[in-house]
């Protein structure tokens, strides 16, 4: 009994690290290195991604409380000051802050008038059409009968002798759906966030191997989309 106690006390209780590690010498083994590179090339992108999004964050927040310190009345947001380039300065530079404060009073323009009225009309607009897709798609299996109301629509165009004529109406009004569609497919695929290290994390903050692998996914999605919507 004594001697069993011994040698189970002798025998490693590790298993991860007498894996880890290789006897003979004590260094690392190559799974082991592998297995850091891995992690370490994951926290590099992710520290990439957050810096990028930090700076996106404190550019707005500096255009907000430009907005707000330059405002005498607390409830009507004055526009953000332009800004300003020593006389002395180069005409690459006169340009950058012309475009910097165009962009700045466009979003200020953006954020305090139009995107209130805008995101209504959207909404309504894509609940409508979103509605019309998916009675699309429900009434596909009816051999005898279109019911779809995007294909009712554009053969009153085509049996329509005037509008029949203009034949880029009719291609703008059978891309609409199409367009719709895509863009739903889409921005549902580049929301996914279990490709890990490969998923799109916003503006200019997804290397170019997400960008790779995201735009893989993109065309091979592009050709059974299209089938279906000619389908309907």
């Amino acid at each position: 009994q004594n001697r069993r106690t011994k040698r189970r006390a002798s025998e490693p209780t590790d298993t991860h690290a007498d894996n880890s590690y290789n006897n003979s010498s004590g260094l690392p083994s190559v799974a082991t290195l592998a297995d850091l590179k891995k992690r370490l090339q994951l926290a590099q992108a992710k520290i990439v991604s957050a810096e990028q999004r930090f700076h996106s964050i404190t550019e707005r927040a500096a255009l907000c409380s430009s907005m707000l310190l330059s405002s005498d009345d607390s409830t009507e947001h004055a526009p953000p000051p332009c800004i300003r380039v020593p006389p002395n300065a180069s005409l690459l530079a006169v340009l950058r802050a012309k475009l910097d404060s165009t962009r700045a009073f466009s979003w200020y323009l953006w954020s305090t008038k139009l995107y209130r009225p805008v995101s209504k009309l959207l909404s309504v607009t894509f609940a409508s059409l979103s509605i019309m897709v998916l009675w699309s798609e429900a009434s596909m299996p009816l051999n005898h009968v279109n019911l779809s109301p995007f294909a009712l629509f554009l053969s009153w165009l085509d049996n329509n002798s005037t509008i029949k004529a203009n034949g880029f109406f009719f291609m703008i009004t059978a891309l609409i759906p199409l367009l719709y569609m895509s863009a739903c497919v889409y921005s549902s695929l580049f929301k996914l966030s279990f490709f890990g290290p490969y998923c799109l994390r916003g503006y200019k903050q997804s290397p170019g191997v997400a960008l790779l692998f995201n735009a893989q996914y993109l065309i091979r999605m592009q050709f059974p989309l299209g089938y279906n919507y000619l389908l309907m």
